[in-house]
Order: structure tokens, then C-alpha cells, then sequence
């Protein structure tokens, strides 16, 4: 299950970076302005959160797995609860 879940979240965070970059190159996202470049990263992050519960789900149930919806809180939440409980300690 915690397989699935870092490969679901690996590809979110890829595809993430080489949309934020691609928004960059374009120039949809201003590079000059401060904190634009970031609030991109959240937002890029928030609409490709289904890509991570589609591949975790689905690598978990080709593998045969049985609690699905674990799988997917723990995709869910691999990433930004160590982000936040970094940030805000």
C-alpha cells in the first residue's frame, strides 16, 4: 500500500514540475513577480491530485489489494502532511 501511494505521488509531483515549467516557458505564469511561481506549484498540485489516487488505486488493485480506499488516503496525505508538519512545526 505505502508502494502505491509514493508511486502515485511520484508521478504527481513529476507531472506537477513539467506543467509548472511548461506554464513558466509559456509565460502563463509570471517569473518576474514574487510568489507567483508558487502559488502556480499550488494550484498545478491541487488539479492533478486525482492523478495520484488514479495510479496508486490502480497499481494497488492490480496487485490485488483489498483496502483501495487506505490506498488512497495514503496518497492523499503522503506528501503534504510532512510538507505542513515541516513548515509549521
Amino acid at each position: 500500500s505505502l508502494f502505491c501511494a509514493c508511486v502515485g505521488t511520484g508521478l504527481q509531483l513529476m507531472l506537477c514540475t513539467f506543467a509548472v515549467l511548461i506554464l513558466a516557458l509559456t509565460g502563463a505564469v509570471s517569473t518576474t513577480r514574487r510568489g507567483s511561481i508558487l502559488a502556480g506549484c499550488i494550484v498545478v498540485y491541487c488539479i492533478t491530485s486525482f492523478i495520484s489516487g488514479y495510479a496508486s488505486t490502480n497499481l494497488y488493485l492490480k496487485m490485488s489489494g483489498k483496502a483501495w480506499t487506505r490506498c488512497v488516503l495514503l496518497a492523499a496525505t503522503l506528501f503534504p502532511l510532512p510538507v505542513a508538519a515541516t513548515l509549521f512545526p
